[in-house]
């Protein structure tokens, strides 16, 4: 049987205990790596639109097309905002599916965009599309 010196058995460790300070450390990095992503979100969520486009529907359309020049075109035909009204609804009652595309240049304001889909609604369409040009996505 070992009996340690009375030397021995009361000498003292001068030395730090590393694993539970290595221990405590990881977990508040852990915390601040959840947390500090929180922090950085911003106040208001917005979910922007993507442009990348599903598959292609063979329906009968009708497109509502305004360029940068704020010149608006009904399928070819040049109208005005004070005749598009009426000119839809026609073209609403001869569609079977009441779908109309709105093709605008990104660079309108948005009061345009909503006028045209308030007359478009006020015409008679049951389903609004907006129009984007197809982009390739990144594969990781």
């Amino acid at each position: 049987m070992f009996r340690p010196n009375s030397k021995a058995a009361f000498k003292s460790i001068s030395e730090i205990n590393v694993t539970p300070l290595v221990d405590v450390c990881l977990v508040l990095v852990i915390i601040f790596m959840v947390t500090v992503p929180m922090l950085f979100q911003p106040l208001v969520d917005i979910i922007m639109p993507k442009a990348y486009s599903g598959t292609e529907q063979n329906k009968q359309v009708i497109y509502i097309t305004v360029t940068k020049e704020k010149r608006l075109m009904l399928d070819s035909d040049d109208v005005n905002f004070r005749t598009l009204t009426e000119r839809l609804r026609v073209k609403l009652i001869k569609s079977r599916d009441k779908v109309v595309i709105i093709r605008a240049d990104k660079r309108l304001a948005y009061n345009r965009i909503t006028r045209l889909m308030a007359i478009a609604k006020k015409a008679g369409a049951e389903k609004l599309y907006f129009a984007t040009e197809y982009k390739k996505r990144i594969k990781p």
